[in-house]
């Protein structure tokens, strides 16, 4: 359960890491 938990963590971060990282790009292409 506490390995589980810690995997779910990891997807989590790099989900929110590569949603900013669209923000960022979207950001820098219609600035």
């Amino acid at each position: 359960m506490v390995k589980h938990n810690k995997q779910f963590k990891q997807i989590r971060n790099a989900w929110h890491f590569g949603f900013e990282l669209v923000l960022v790009i979207r950001a820098q292409c219609s600035g």
